[in-house]
């Protein structure tokens, strides 16, 4: 069935670097015939570490200028999905931007972690991606009882 889903597709994968765990889910797409270009969902240089911890009030503007590089990075790709896990301040213009030069494209979210504990609701207008994505996973199942649209899968 998941050949079905993913061969010969093209998939922006948006996520976190988390030990391997970006790796296990790109290698598992791909087994099953897709094409992934994955992206962290920030950047992982001392650079980002510095910023976030000396000027957290420039954080956004570092965030956006990542996501910048990226739409750059994939100009001149076209995706059948994009799939996020997590995507931390993921500004709301690059989920749009993608869609703009991705008709069709199908938009899949999955939250590895509670809202409360990195928020992904009731954000500001910026960065409330929600409405932007097709299907919307978390693991945790408050989230989920609270938001009856968000899809449980642990």
């Amino acid at each position: 069935m998941l050949e079905e889903v993913f061969e010969n597709k093209n998939v922006l994968f948006i996520g976190v670097k988390f030990y391997e765990y970006h790796l296990a889910i790109k290698q598992k797409m791909e087994q099953y015939g897709a094409a992934v270009s994955f992206f962290a969902e920030r950047d992982t240089s001392i650079l980002y570490g510095i910023v976030n911890r000396l000027l957290p009030q420039r954080i956004d503007s570092f965030q956006k200028m990542h996501y910048e590089s990226i739409l750059k990075a994939i100009a001149k790709k076209k995706f059948d999905y994009l799939l996020v896990v997590r995507g931390y301040r993921m500004p709301l213009s690059f989920v749009k931007t993608v869609k703009a030069r991705n008709p069709g494209i199908k938009t899949i979210m999955y939250q590895w972690d509670a809202n409360v504990n990195s928020a992904y609701l009731n954000l500001d207008e910026e960065y409330n991606l929600i409405p932007e994505f097709d299907k919307v996973f978390s693991f945790d199942y408050k989230d989920v009882e609270q938001n009856p649209w968000i899809k449980y899968s642990p």
